[in-house]
């Protein structure tokens, strides 16, 4: 669900991901290889609904950026739940190497799957989206 709504989200203005990736998601049923998604709780209690995304042109292994972006991240809050779907589109088996470590209280990656059981409430809420 939170990465069909990322993809919604994105649609609506100026739409990064590409419409493919929404018609993969249909009938794999499963994200998209390459995407990873965080649940997390927000410290917002004055919006119901606030979303944010943002296109990333990460260099490829010879230090190159394209012109054109291949990575996005969308957040997106339902009330205080809030995610973040981040994604690439470039070819081969890419991962991401997050390095947020003072975010890691806040964010307990819900897929790919690591572990059966994802912490609720986590220990430290998300920043407040203005």
């Amino acid at each position: 669900m939170a990465v069909k709504t990322a993809f919604l989200v994105d649609a609506l203005t100026n739409p990064v991901v590409p419409r493919g990736f929404a018609y993969s998601l249909r009938d794999r049923r499963m994200p998209p290889e390459g995407t990873v998604v965080w649940p997390s709780a927000s410290s917002d209690t004055t919006n119901a609904a606030v979303a944010t995304k943002r296109a990333y042109r990460f260099p490829d292994r010879g230090g190159h950026r394209s012109p054109d972006a291949n990575a996005y991240a969308i957040t997106f809050t339902a009330f205080r739940v809030l995610f973040q779907v981040f994604g690439h589109f470039t070819s081969g088996a890419a991962t991401m190497n997050d390095q947020r470590h003072g975010l890691k209280p806040a964010l307990d990656q819900l897929w790919p799957v690591q572990r059966e059981v994802v912490s609720w409430p986590p220990p430290r809420l998300m920043f407040r989206y203005a």
